[in-house]
């Protein structure tokens, strides 16, 4: 900004620094711009959004708040503030910044939306879904909204009107996973008879091990199936019914003739909650690794319970680290598992630093995880396990597709394919879910699960020879 350059003039050239993604030249005239007129809001504003964009939310808020004290009737102040309260679980003051937003500007299609997503975390699911479609009433071609109405859609059950709105995530400028590069078509759903399909995995572990199930059908249907996924998953899925080559993705590719991202199986099929795949077990551990696996776990009596209580929180990407944090359970707070006699812990934590997240009193975990190399390691494990307790990772889905007891600890607004307002899992028959009856309260589930956890094992001595 020069002395003789207009305020106005200024501004639209940071604007379009902003909107270009130059975020440091923008960053660096809304400052100039406040040294000269400390009360424009349209700078305080944006400089509070860049802000956000960076991370840094307490400046965030300060910033943007400010803004809003000069011009509370500003519709995309309270709608950026609302957005940050959101990622912060701060759900009835962004609940009330939507709403302020929509009064002062009703056509603001991202505000509906946004408080739709409020009220999928905080439940609502009827409500949510309403939000979303006033959005996309106002922004039909929004791949975003058409996305996280799926989340809504599938978390009411509806898989078939679910799962095809998620394939808007393929038109998501900033998602995460971009389509694969591939010169060969997509497949469409059609016939199979005779040809070559690559699947391919898209997201996170779990992804990979639930959507994984698919591939039988597609073999009955007359494909080849190939499957290219991350190298931790090949060993394990190498030896898959319904598969004909599992390959790394720095493998060279053999000729197909088309492809198919793993979470778009269900769309394809047409899976309703009646028609889930859900025949267990589909996974195995390689029968050789069983045996030495069960050799390093100390031969004590009682329950053998496996044991993961936090995910990967994926720095790199916001969102899904926001999530992560209501996901992932602090160790301590899981204190009423340790009052329950006879239980020999096995921790499942990948990577653990155990000085960074100490156990409660008198919950002694045996650690084998540095001595686990890939998920088929993990599998043989878990066959020598009575049961697996987990929060909502990979642990727990690969429990499932193993057909082991598993309960699954799951934060209050949990992932759409948990569903609402039921304890099992139409996706994995051996699965319980304890759910969080208010958000962030572990401190209920674990002592639910201390109290099955007694049950269960009273069950088994039950059933043992006398």
């Amino acid at each position: 900004m020069t002395p003789d350059q207009p305020l106005d003039a200024a501004f639209a050239l940071a604007l379009g620094h902003h909107r270009a993604g130059r975020l440091a030249e923008a960053g660096a005239l809304y400052r100039q711009i406040l040294a000269v007129a400390p009360d424009h809001g349209d700078s305080l504003h944006l400089l509070g959004v860049l802000a956000a964009q960076a991370g840094v939310d307490e400046t965030a808020e300060i910033l943007i708040g400010r803004a809003l004290a000069l011009r509370p009737d500003y519709p995309e102040a309270h709608l950026n503030l609302a957005n940050l309260l959101r990622g912060q679980s701060r759900l009835d003051e962004a609940a009330e910044h939507y709403r302020r937003a929509l009064a002062l500007r009703p056509q603001l299609a991202q505000a509906h939306a946004g408080l739709g997503l409020v009220y999928y975390q905080q439940g609502r699911l009827d409500d949510a879904a309403l939000c979303h479609r006033q959005a996309l009433a106002l922004r039909p071609d929004d791949a975003l909204i058409h996305k996280n109405y799926g989340w809504v859609l599938l978390k009411q059950g509806d898989l078939a009107g679910g799962f095809r709105e998620y394939e808007w995530r393929w038109r998501i400028k900033d998602f995460p996973v971009q389509p694969a590069p591939f010169r060969q078509p997509r497949w469409d759903g059609g016939d199979l008879t005779g040809r070559t399909l690559l699947l391919h995995a898209e997201q996170g572990l779990g992804d990979t091990l639930q959507f994984i199930r698919y591939a039988p059908l597609l073999q009955r249907r007359g494909a080849r199936v190939m499957l290219e996924c991350p190298r931790e998953l090949v060993r394990l899925l190498g030896g898959m019914t319904g598969l004909d080559r599992v390959l790394a993705p720095d493998e060279p590719r053999p000729d197909f003739d088309c492809h198919a991202p793993l979470l778009s199986l269900p769309h394809l099929v047409g899976t309703t909650l009646a028609t889930i795949p859900a025949e267990v077990p589909y996974l195995a551990p390689p029968p050789g690794l069983i045996a030495p696996w069960a050799a390093r776990l100390p031969p004590a009596p009682g329950l053998r319970v496996g044991l993961a209580w936090a995910g990967n929180p994926r720095r790199h990407q916001p969102e899904w680290t926001a999530v992560d944090r209501r996901r992932s359970i602090a160790l301590a707070r899981l204190a009423p598992l340790a009052a329950v006699p006879g239980v020999r812990w096995i921790s499942l934590q990948k990577d653990r630093r155990p000085g960074l997240d100490p156990p409660p009193p008198g919950l002694t975990l045996v650690e084998v995880m540095d001595e686990v190399t890939d998920l088929a390691d993990t599998a043989a494990l878990m066959a020598s396990l009575d049961l697996v307790i987990g929060a909502d990772t990979a642990v727990v889905h690969l429990a499932g597709a193993l057909a082991r007891p598993v309960w699954l600890l799951s934060r209050f607004d949990g992932c759409w394919r948990w569903l609402s307002d039921r304890d099992d899992s139409p996706w994995y028959p051996t699965l319980r879910l304890f759910r969080q009856p208010r958000p962030d309260d572990w401190e209920s589930v674990a002592g639910a699960v201390a109290t099955a956890l007694a049950r269960f094992q009273a069950a088994g001595l039950e059933d043992a020879p006398g």
